[in-house]
């Protein structure tokens, strides 16, 4: 169990219980051939954990468009989910912010070029510790959730779009999987199962969605309702709901109650 204060709590069937004190902002937790493994959510770091030591790998820094700005810098921050890939190593979706100052041209041209925001979605192969590749998904917004499909493929809960998508991080490539879930729900978790399909939740109003995996261009699928809908938090909303450039509020303030 990986706590956000920064303990890594073994558990036993016994009633067993081992604590590790590591640095905090934990995220998620597994474990595979290469040991244990947490990640940690503000500064997207995949941590290694041993008896003897915990060593982090980031992901690279890289340089990309903004406006009329052709070579700007990004930073990762805030991984959303890192799991496990089907063939091994892991897949971290988190995002890259700009850490360039926003003058001239790249603000003048805001308006005139649509792509290349202050913020993008990203994902990041590792594999023995190391960097293996990243892709950039410029039009991925708010990516709150993902499950891997398989070794080439993991879909993604675009809560800010109310979408979810495939994508490829092998190639860069992208496409919408079930645009609008049932009743224009916000998806916020995945699972995935072979026999089943891709599992959605998704709130406002909340339910579940089961979509197949082999028809990823058809956006059918069943739906069951759980509960009535309430009125709409229309804050809620407007802090979790994209604009035009693809950011939403949550984006830059991902756990609410702070200043980003």
């Amino acid at each position: 169990v990986a706590c956000a204060g920064g303990d890594l709590v073994t558990l036993d069937p016994r009633g067993g219980r081992r604590t590790r004190e590591l640095r905090g902002d934990l995220r998620d937790v597994g474990a595979g051939a290469e040991g244990v493994w947490v990640s940690r959510f503000r500064s997207a770091e995949l941590v290694r954990v041993s008896s003897a030591r915990a060593v982090s790998t980031t992901p690279p820094d890289r340089r990309g468009p903004v406006g009329d700005v052709d070579d700007l810098g990004f930073a990762a921050r805030v991984a959303w989910r890192t799991l496990s890939a089907p063939d091994g190593g892991h897949w971290m979706l988190h995002q890259w912010h700009l850490t360039d100052p926003l003058v001239g041209e790249a603000i003048e041209g805001r308006d005139r070029y649509y792509g290349g925001g202050v913020v993008e979605t990203g994902v990041t192969r590792f594999r023995d510790g190391r960097v293996e590749r990243t892709a950039a998904f410029e039009f991925v917004a708010l990516p709150v959730d993902a499950v891997a499909l398989a070794p080439d493929r993991i879909a993604v809960a675009e809560a800010g779009r109310r979408e979810v998508t495939i994508l490829y991080p092998e190639t860069g490539r992208d496409f919408p999987y079930a645009s609008r879930t049932h009743d224009g729900g916000r998806p916020v978790a995945l699972a995935f199962h072979p026999a089943v399909g891709i599992v959605t939740q998704y709130v406002d109003p909340p339910g579940i969605g089961i979509f197949e995996d082999r028809r990823p261009t058809e956006y059918g699928g069943r739906h069951a309702r759980l509960g009535e809908a309430t009125p709409p938090d229309r804050g809620h909303e407007l802090f979790h709901d994209v604009t035009a450039r693809g950011v939403a509020c949550a984006t830059c303030h991902p756990e609410g109650a702070d200043d980003g």
